[in-house]
């Protein structure tokens, strides 16, 4: 009397396996860009059109109901230039790292003589960007 074939168990090794999940896990991990923080939430209208737009030289307006306006400015260098420009012409007196800060900020919306206060706590969560003021005259 035969037995037949004996069965053997198959063995296989998962740790390439495991080493694979976890580098592609690390890769999408320390690539992913977050969301950066925003003074105020926006909701845009659907596009009409497809057209593409250079996000790199864009300069994004956005006015919320009760009529404050925030800008956001793609291009990081270009926010350090006009952030240089502003303390020269306006004599903001801002330090080098408020300076930093504002290149850092993706949306501001503040006035002039609220931009060394609201730069030097831009990054903590107490920040209340007020918007950049519309009506000059008073009323």
């Amino acid at each position: 009397m035969s037995r037949g074939k004996s069965r053997k168990s198959i063995f296989t090794d998962m740790t390439a396996m495991c080493d694979m999940a976890f580098l592609l896990l690390t890769f999408f991990i320390l690539t992913a860009q977050m969301k950066p923080k925003t003074p105020i939430e926006i909701t845009l209208p659907s596009a009409i059109q497809s057209d593409s737009i250079n996000s790199k030289n864009s300069l994004q307006i956005a006015v919320e109901k009760q009529g404050r306006v925030y800008l956001s400015i793609a291009d990081k260098n270009l926010r350090k230039k006009v952030i240089e420009n502003l303390n020269d012409t306006e004599e903001l007196v801002l330090s080098r790292s408020e300076m930093n800060a504002f290149q850092y900020t993706d949306m501001f919306g503040f006035s002039f003589k609220d931009t060394k206060s609201s730069l030097s706590k831009i990054n903590s969560s107490e920040v209340k960007q007020l918007g950049i003021p519309t009506d000059t005259t008073g009323g």
